[in-house]
């Protein structure tokens, strides 16, 4: 029996050792990058960042650790990632790049930054070259914001320019065609979220200020996100001139449970009196957690009080609901407000109001379609990929467990076969 015992010890060390080391094995794979400038040559910055594709922050050096900081290896596991090079008074320099096992074993990045060129006499471009030039003219004075946001708000950006440009003969140029691109990094699944800002001509000397509205993607994570403000101008001759980028940071953070209602469509904004219709409604789950939604539509002059049933709406998700209606026969032609609401977090609510317009006189017989019954549904985005990924973590452990099973058995039917017998002893009385 000890030898059983033993036998199904040792296998089931072994294969849980086994497990275990699959699992924890998580290679990584060297990422050197270098950086340059315009002209090819080594250029020393002030910081590297690699970045996920959700704008977090992987890793990061700075020319305070790394004495020269011209080329750093990074050691990342496999996955897309966006590289940013920094230095003070040059053009942020960025790459995507996509670490793979097929790419073994070194993935070599090439990052440039633009050099400051000052501006030739009095604006003019002073040689054949069709190339843009940068030029410290135009400077960013202010990029005012709220720095503190959650997803689906809109964020207010001030920004207040001051043209100092002068040409090497130390007088004042005019800039024409000024625009700032002004732009969230990553903060939409990755993607950037950017807004074109144009002035127009301002004057040498004069100060100018435009405010720009972005909204906060529904799924935005928590974290940290660049705020980068990109400036172009131009001279009487259409050559074009850039500053120096400006970044600032916006931080998101997430309420514990909260739900936006992002879209309302009613299926005709103006109605007969009888007529069956239905709205649809959008929904966001800009929380941490996931939610149990109703919503009702609501509207007392027109003696609506209409409620769906409920609905999982997970983290990070959104879903359309529709929801029938009908009016009565006996409502009088007018506008009408009515309010949709959102039911969640055990009595939290969200709403939104639309309007309706109402024609008093009914379809006739003939002309009146029949009712047409329409069921709530819901459309969850992405929610097939997380039920696939479910089902194959499933479907692994239970092969886990069948295999220790399995191992069990051959290790008992083994263990009693080769149990040894037991050997009986003849005491033989000696005879007289």
């Amino acid at each position: 029996m000890k030898t059983t015992i033993s036998g199904i010890a040792i296998v089931l060390m072994l294969l849980l050792s086994t497990f275990s080391g699959a699992v924890a094995l998580a290679p990584t794979y060297q990422v050197p990058v270098a950086t340059y400038d315009t002209a090819n040559a080594r250029l020393n910055v002030d910081s590297i960042t690699v970045k996920d594709v959700a704008g977090s922050e992987v890793a990061r050096v700075t020319s305070a650790q790394v004495r020269m900081l011209n080329q750093y290896t990074f050691l990342l596991p496999a996955g897309e990632y966006r590289v940013v090079a920094e230095k003070a008074n040059y053009k942020l320099a960025d790459a995507d790049i996509k670490v793979e096992m097929a790419n073994l074993p070194l993935i070599s990045l090439k990052l440039a930054s633009l050099q400051v060129i000052p501006p030739p006499a009095n604006g003019g471009t002073g040689n054949t070259d069709t190339a843009p030039t940068a030029s410290n003219g135009i400077n960013i004075k202010d990029l005012d914001f709220e720095e503190d946001a959650k997803p689906n708000q809109e964020v207010e950006f001030t920004i207040e320019l001051k043209n100092l440009w002068t040409g090497t003969d130390g007088k004042g140029i005019d800039a024409r065609e000024v625009n700032v691109n002004l732009m969230i990094k990553g903060i939409d699944d990755g993607e950037d979220v950017e807004e074109d800002v144009e002035f127009g001509m301002i004057d040498y000397k004069d100060t100018e200020s435009q405010t720009v509205k972005l909204t906060v993607p529904v799924t935005a994570e928590e974290g940290r996100y660049d705020v980068v403000a990109k400036i172009t101008w131009e001279n009487d001759e259409t050559q074009v001139f850039e500053a120096p980028e400006l970044k600032k940071v916006l931080n998101v953070e997430r309420d514990d449970n909260a739900v936006a209602i992002t879209e309302v469509a009613f299926e005709s904004d103006s109605l007969r009196v009888g007529d069956n219709s239905q709205v649809a409604v959008t929904l966001a789950n800009i929380g941490k957690h996931d939610e149990d939604v109703r919503i009702k539509l609501t509207s007392i002059a027109l003696g609506l009080q209409e409620t769906s049933p409920e609905f999982e709406l997970r983290e990070s998700k959104e879903t359309t609901q529709y929801l029938p209606f009908e009016l009565a026969k006996d409502v009088k032609a007018g506008k009408y407000t009515v309010t949709i609401t959102a039911y969640f977090a055990d009595g939290q609510t969200v709403s939104q109001t639309g309007t309706l317009e109402v024609e008093a006189k009914a379809r006739s017989p003939v002309a009146q379609a029949e009712p047409v019954t329409v069921t709530a549904v819901s459309t969850v985005v992405q929610e097939t990929t997380e039920a696939q990924a479910t089902s194959a973590d499933t479907n692994m452990i239970a092969g886990f467990i069948a295999a220790i099973l399995i191992l069990l058995a051959v290790a008992a039917v083994l263990g009693t076969y080769l149990q040894p017998k037991p050997v009986i002893i003849e005491k033989r009385r000696s005879g007289k």
